[in-house]
């Protein structure tokens, strides 16, 4: 069984994935490298273009050679015997499409099934579903404000990556430690938060956007 990372894929998380694949390439330097380019096609990789690549959180990383498309590639990948390391972020890498192209084609794979992964994606009915199996999951809250020091410390990240619009997520311990685990910019807000505030972080940000708008003309 050939072993294959996979990283990369069709949204913007791709960047992330390549990050990712370095690392997992370095802790497995006998695997094969496949490239998931945004325009679907599917792509081997040098190690060396991988390990190369500088800034893989900003610049696209481009394979440089010509791909196959996306199932044409998971069709070698099962005639080729291959183990799929999924290095991998969002999108279809992350709701369970992936996962089901593979089980489909008896291509083994690391990680979550299509089922799990599908359920896992959606925020609120992953809580749901822990509940349902005795597991305690902590509600949602949005904060009107937090702690000086670290909201001190979020918005000189922010101002350090360019991002002017964001919504934190976080989990406190029974000390009052905070600990980060979610930044998102403009999709995937919680609606659990939202819900309970009686306020949509969607309808906020087309607001901005709106009056930003609004300032150029």
């Amino acid at each position: 069984m050939r072993t294959t990372i996979l990283f990369g894929g069709t949204n913007k998380e791709r960047l992330v994935s390549v990050a990712s694949a370095q690392a997992l390439h370095r802790a497995l330097p006998e695997a094969d490298l496949w490239f998931w380019h945004a325009a679907d096609t599917v792509h081997d990789v040098r190690s060396e273009a991988l390990l190369n690549h500088q800034r893989p959180f900003e610049d696209e990383f481009e394979p440089g050679n010509r791909g196959v498309g996306f199932e044409a590639a998971l069709d070698k990948a099962k005639a080729e015997e291959r183990l799929l390391v999924l290095g991998l972020h969002g999108g279809r890498a992350e709701n369970g499409e992936l996962q089901a192209a593979c089980e489909m084609r008896g291509i083994p794979f690391t990680g979550s099934g299509s089922a799990s992964s599908h359920l896992a994606f959606d925020k609120v009915a992953a809580k749901r579903f822990a509940a349902i199996a005795g597991v305690t999951a902590p509600i949602g809250l949005m904060l009107d404000d937090i702690d000086a020091a670290l909201k001190q410390r979020y918005e000189a990240f922010l101002a350090a990556n360019d991002i002017e619009v964001a919504g934190i997520e976080f989990i406190a311990d029974a000390n009052g430690a905070a600990y980060t685990y979610d930044v998102n910019t403009n999709t995937n807000y919680n609606a659990d938060a939202e819900s309970r505030a009686g306020r949509s972080a969607m309808t906020a940000l087309a607001r901005f956007l709106g009056g930003e708008l609004k300032a150029l003309r």
